[in-house]
């Protein structure tokens, strides 16, 4: 595929942007606009299945796209990604019930998942090792740009227009990319001879992945049961019996002898620890800024609009310096050294911190961010083959998104765990009266500090004592919230120091030595 006139293969990385924009996007333009979506739909009960339904189609669609495309080319699979994402779109916004809306939401993950896994891939099928590094930081910085205009974007549409826009506004890119890539988009040459498609392989890593991501998603939700339990049980059996298949299969979707690479197996294992420790800012930095800074979502938005700037311009420059040099690990270990200190450094916020400390911090944490993840989605291609290179890229986004719903679970578990302890703690504390009643009402209720107008009411219905035990007890629970959201960074660094140790390991490979790895 290299034999391509430089010009197609421009032609073809721009609409892989676009098409890549396209499914990013989808993942993060719901989030602003839920409050609109439930009060025309209902369901508020099952709101939360917009989000966990699309994840976890994608990472399924993603690890199979990726094994599949290797054998019969990313072309046929690029065309279904961007079918039926499409497709699944424009239901999406015809959508009438909650249910209805999360049944689309599915196919839009199926979707989604082949086009962002074979988006990374292709840069491996159109140029030489040498030549990655550049259009590998772009696809990452077009995927970071996603996060940054998704929920900017569905706001907007959502305060002018209506929320079925969200999902039909970027249609036109679906429909531009598939005429351009069925056109331009190479077709593999020669398909090798055909193997028995691994069916029990795929059976159980879906059920596996499906069971333990829905577990991990309801983990703080549903409470202790045994039929909780059961999903994690049933869920790590299926995982066994797919590493038991795989070890046998003849051409198996998640070939075991990868993990034998260094390479592959230390990005992997990076990335998924980067996944679970990431949340802890993409989550609870706008969490703290709103809760006990007492902050407005605008300007939390703007915060998090400067660390995905830091994660785009990053990725870009990191991408253009490893094609020039030709070298990685040190880069890679770079980026997670400042990711970590960005992180680190939340630890020691508080809430008077100016918003001018914070974007310094997020904008540091978003520089290791965009750094690492074009070494790590890089370096797992250079030491497999060409035919394999779909499989490695796609399992970097696989553990990233499990290490990512691990975190996600692991850190709500601990914010929940330490608010109720300091709760009751404080709650026994406090003596009796009117005031002390006042007190336990707001630790009680702790959700309040995100509601600004309703604290702001409680305050101007309050007069003389009543308002300053209001103002005391207000004071004290920003304080005690903040305090946890610093263990929680505290955690989130913790889990970033073993990302850090790992990538020490990492080997660097000579990407002259590659630049002819063929089937």
């Amino acid at each position: 595929m290299h034999t391509l006139e430089l010009i197609e293969k421009k032609t073809i990385m721009y609409t892989v942007m676009a098409v890549l924009f396209f499914s990013a996007v989808n993942q993060t333009i719901v989030g602003t606009t839920l409050p609109s979506i439930v009060s025309s739909l209902g369901g508020m009960e099952y709101f939360n299945w917009v989000f966990t339904i699309f994840m976890l189609t994608s990472s399924i669609s993603s690890i199979l796209a990726g094994k599949l495309s290797d054998t019969y080319g990313r072309k046929p699979f690029f065309i279904i990604g961007i079918l039926t994402l499409s497709l699944a779109s424009l239901m999406c916004g015809f959508s009438n019930t909650m249910i209805e809306l999360i049944i689309y939401r599915g196919f839009q993950g199926l979707g989604a998942g082949i086009i962002i896994s074979l988006s990374f891939a292709s840069v491996g099928d159109l140029f030489l090792p040498r030549e990655r590094g550049r259009w590998q930081g772009l696809l990452t910085s077009v995927f970071g740009l996603s996060s940054l205009i998704g929920p900017t974007m569905g706001g907007y549409i959502v305060d002018h227009f209506d929320w079925h826009w969200i999902f039909w506004i970027f249609l036109p890119f679906g429909v531009v990319a598939f005429f351009v890539l069925l056109k331009f988009y190479p077709s593999k040459k020669h398909i090798p001879e055909k193997l028995p498609v691994d069916y029990s392989g795929i059976l159980s890593f879906t059920i596996s992945v499906s069971l333990l991501l829905y577990y991990l998603s309801i983990l703080g939700i549903k409470p202790f049961s045994i039929a909780r339990e059961s999903l994690l049980i049933t869920g790590i059996v299926f995982l066994a019996l797919f590493v038991y298949l795989e070890r046998k299969a003849i051409d198996p979707i998640l070939p075991p002898p990868l993990f034998y690479k260094n390479t592959y197996l230390i990005s992997n294992v990076v990335s998924f620890f980067v996944g679970m420790g990431m949340f802890g800012v993409v989550i609870y930095i706008p969490f703290y800024m709103q809760g006990p800074m007492q902050i407005s979502a605008t300007y939390s938005g703007i915060i998090m609009m400067c660390m995905t700037l830091s994660l785009v311009s990053l990725s870009s420059i990191v991408g253009n310096q490893i094609t020039r040099t030709g070298k990685y690990k040190f880069i890679g270990i770079f980026g997670v050294l400042i990711m970590l200190l960005g992180l680190l450094s939340m630890y020691f916020m508080n809430i008077d911190s100016s918003l001018l400390s914070i974007g310094f911090r997020v904008i540091l944490f978003g520089a290791g961010l965009g750094i690492g993840f074009t070494v790590f989605t890089l370096s797992v291609q250079f030491e497999v083959s060409n035919r394999q290179i779909g499989i490695a890229v796609s399992s970097v986004q696989l553990f990233r998104q499990i290490g990512g719903t691990i975190g996600v679970a692991l850190l709500g578990g601990v914010f929940n765990t330490l608010m109720g302890e300091r709760k009751i703690s404080l709650i026994s504390g406090l003596s009796g009266g009117p005031s002390s009643d006042i007190s336990k009402n707001l630790l009680n209720h702790p959700r309040i500090l995100l509601d600004h107008q309703a604290l702001k009411d409680l305050l101007m219905s309050a007069d003389g004592e009543s308002l300053n035990t209001l103002q005391s007890s207000i004071l004290l629970l920003r304080e005690n919230m903040g305090s946890v959201l610093n263990e929680v960074f505290l955690l989130s660094s913790g889990i970033l120091v073993l990302a850090l140790f790992i990538s020490f390991f990492l080997k660097e490979v000579s990407l002259e030595s590659n630049e002819e790895k063929e089937d």
